[in-house]
């Protein structure tokens, strides 16, 4: 059988209520795409109905569904999982609490033919319900590269991440270490985007195709946890990149925006000291690694 233009990859765990929203809109985009699409659905060691969940959407679908079973917790785990199904020439990577917009196909498939390069190609992220506090999105409206040597952290979401199968063939592995469920909690798509840089394969931001992510996190104290978990795991990755010069220059980045928050001088309008805050476990997470690695 010939390999699909497509491969839509989505990882779950105990999401049995909330993953209907995303499958449902996720097979109206699929019935508008004109090029071929297989859809990989992960389930990371779900213990409520998410297996069922899945088994009957996957029974209404006109396009291949595989199922894959990864039992070892993790979203980075799992991801791997799901690439080692993929056949598509074009890997999109999107999260359980998201809904892809109609069209999404036909964008995507425009962007690579506009731009046939190997890269990294992330879209729009808005916020599906205005409730939620407006983090975890990316909502700017113009098109970017990202530098060489900048710090890819929340340049793209992992909610909206293609790229060719063979870039991630050249890139290998999500780092297992990262993650929601590992280790290190997050960085996993930092770390990723980090090592494509390492190869010199570009990173772009495309705003014509959209995902919006109900994350449903609400509150400053759901703010607050992930500004932690954030740090944590980016100390973890400035700790495994260390020897880059860049690396380092992203670490006095942090410093001296930590230290804008301890002279009053910071802008921030919803978490006080939020580099501060940040800054704090990124030390935290910086000693973790070489307490994990060793």
């Amino acid at each position: 059988m010939t390999d699909p233009e497509f491969s839509v990859i989505i990882c779950t765990l105990n999401r049995a209520t909330q993953l209907p929203l995303a499958l449902d809109a996720l097979g109206i985009a699929v019935g508008r795409a004109e090029q071929s699409v297989e859809v990989v659905l992960v389930n990371n060691g779900s213990t409520d109905d998410t297996q069922q969940v899945m088994e009957g959407w996957a029974a209404q679908q006109s396009v291949p569904v595989r199922i894959v079973a990864e039992e070892r917790r993790g979203l980075s785990c799992a991801r791997n999982a799901g690439l080692a199904a993929a056949r598509g020439r074009i890997i999109v990577m999107t999260d359980d609490d998201c809904t892809l917009e109609p069209d999404y196909f036909e964008h995507v498939r425009a962007a690579y033919a506009k731009d046939p390069r190997e890269v990294i190609r992330g879209g729009m992220v808005g916020l599906g319900d205005p409730r939620d506090i407006p983090f975890t999105t990316k909502r700017a409206p113009n098109p970017a590269e990202l530098g060489p040597t900048a710090m890819p952290s929340g340049f793209i979401i992992g909610a909206n991440f293609t790229m060719q199968r063979s870039v991630a063939e050249r890139i290998g592995k999500f780092d297992e270490r990262f993650g929601a469920g590992a280790a290190f909690i997050g960085s996993d798509d930092t770390d990723y985007l980090v090592r494509a840089q390492d190869l010199g394969i570009p990173i772009l931001y495309d705003p014509t195709f959209r995902v919006d992510h109900y994350h449903g996190r609400r509150g400053l104290d759901a703010a607050r946890k992930m500004y932690r978990g954030y740090g944590f795991g980016n100390g973890a990755l400035y700790a495994k990149h260390l020897r880059q010069k860049r690396v380092r220059g992203w670490m006095l980045m942090s410093l001296r925006a930590a230290l804008r928050d301890v002279l009053g001088r910071s802008e921030h309008d919803l978490i006080k000291n939020r580099d501060l805050l940040k800054l704090k476990h990124q030390v935290r997470g910086f000693a973790a690694y070489f307490r994990h690695k060793g």
